[in-house]
């Protein structure tokens, strides 16, 4: 799964990260994970 554009704010004093889509219409929250978390294979659940 391809998201051009994405990007990564980790939460300050958290070990948490929202992967997050920044356009036009707003903002979009793709995902909310622990920061130990394996990004990639996170992103892939959401294809099945």
């Amino acid at each position: 799964m391809a998201m051009d554009g994405l990007r990564v704010w980790k939460v300050a004093g958290f070990p948490y990260q929202v992967l997050y889509l920044d356009g036009d219409a707003g903002v979009e929250i793709v995902r909310f994970l622990h920061g130990h978390r394996d990004v990639p294979n996170a992103l892939m659940d959401d294809v099945d």
